[in-house]
């Protein structure tokens, strides 16, 4: 799946995206439509909305699987580098439960970023 397709793919699951999607679907990349998407992540971190919260992580897993290159690489280096970043201000049992949702593959990326940077 490239970037177009993963569009189309996210207004069809996450149907509340849809406008936000539609604006970037002419000029987008893969890593513009992870952005997005990680924004959108964030945005319902904060409203506490952990059902949208969830559909959308379970996205991110589906587009890491059927992605093409750009798409994963894309996710590695936008949404899965951002994570601590989306889950400082949560409670641990919410953090907990993120990475919980999240693909053991994503989880491993994850593990290897946060041993490289050493923290």
């Amino acid at each position: 799946m490239n970037h177009r397709e993963a569009i189309k793919d996210i207004i069809h699951q996450l149907p509340e995206c849809r406008k936000d999607f539609r604006d970037i679907q002419t000029a987008s990349s893969a890593s513009s439509v992870i952005r997005l998407l990680t924004s959108k992540i964030r945005e319902n971190i904060k409203l506490e909305n952990r059902t949208q919260l969830f559909k959308s992580l379970t996205e991110v897993n589906r587009l890491y699987m059927l992605g093409d290159l750009a798409l994963k690489n894309a996710i590695e280096n936008t949404f899965v580098y951002s994570l601590d970043m989306l889950t400082f201000s949560c409670e641990s049992g919410i953090r907990k439960v993120i990475f919980s949702k999240l693909s053991q593959p994503l989880q491993l990326i994850y593990l290897k970023q946060v041993y490289k940077s050493g923290l």
